[in-house]
């Protein structure tokens, strides 16, 4: 959210200085706690802007590669090192919407793990319990899908023969359902079609997404407008 008195921020950054926030020293720098509370009135915030475009990059372009996503929105190709463009976007919509609406992750971490895990690892297997194994052809398009799954799933042709025992770590795999985890819900909030909205958008492979064009013409966009 824009100020509406940019002179907050000279107040802000004088109690810093007044007041330093806890930090820690880790790989050569400092990392300080950040302040989430200004105890600012509504009044006194402006216009919501869309910002952090630093690593923003065009999906229509060259190739990308690069890892990108905080760990807990990471669409798979870009866990699998795989080329990647504008559906990555979708994905992170999917999750972000399923932790808005029920308070959690659709793929969240394992708590009965005996030893860590890297995040990658441990979210495919999520992503595995969900949706079932990946196609064998995204796994043959991975730079790091080797690291994951081993040889066979990545060279066979089949979705049959990709079973889930060739994902290295079937420990991480928590058989679930889209529906089975949301039992617990009141159906009167539209949760079928909310279900179904994001069964458009977690799919493992991108071209099986539905654009944000195709979404917006969801039955439960209108539902929740109502509903609010």
């Amino acid at each position: 959210m824009s100020l509406r008195n940019p002179s907050i921020l000279e107040s802000v950054a004088q109690d810093e200085m007044d007041n330093p926030s806890p930090r820690k020293h880790l790989y050569h720098r400092d990392i300080y706690l950040s302040r989430n509370y200004w105890a600012l009135s509504p009044n006194e915030l402006g216009r919501s802007v869309i910002t952090d475009f630093g690593l923003a990059v065009r999906g229509d372009e060259a190739p990308n590669s690069h890892p990108i996503q905080p760990d807990e929105y990471r669409a798979p190709e870009v866990c699998l090192g795989c080329e990647w463009s504008y559906s990555v976007d979708i994905w992170n919509l999917g999750v972000m919407l399923w932790d808005l609406f029920y308070g959690h992750s659709a793929f969240d971490m394992p708590q009965d793990l005996d030893r860590p895990v890297s995040a990658d690892k441990a979210y495919l297997g999520q992503i595995i319990s969900l949706l079932g194994p990946p196609p064998p052809e995204l796994l043959s398009q991975g730079k790091k899908a080797s690291n994951y799954f081993d040889a066979q799933g990545m060279l066979s042709g089949s979705w049959l023969i990709c079973s889930i025992g060739q994902f290295k770590f079937p420990e991480l795999i928590k058989r679930k359902d889209l529906l089975s985890i949301v039992r617990e819900i009141d159906d009167d909030n539209g949760i079928p079609e909310f279900v179904d909205f994001c069964s458009q958008i977690l799919r493992w492979k991108p071209e099986d997404r539905s654009t944000a064009e195709d979404l917006l013409s969801h039955p439960w966009l209108p539902q929740m407008k109502a509903f609010r």
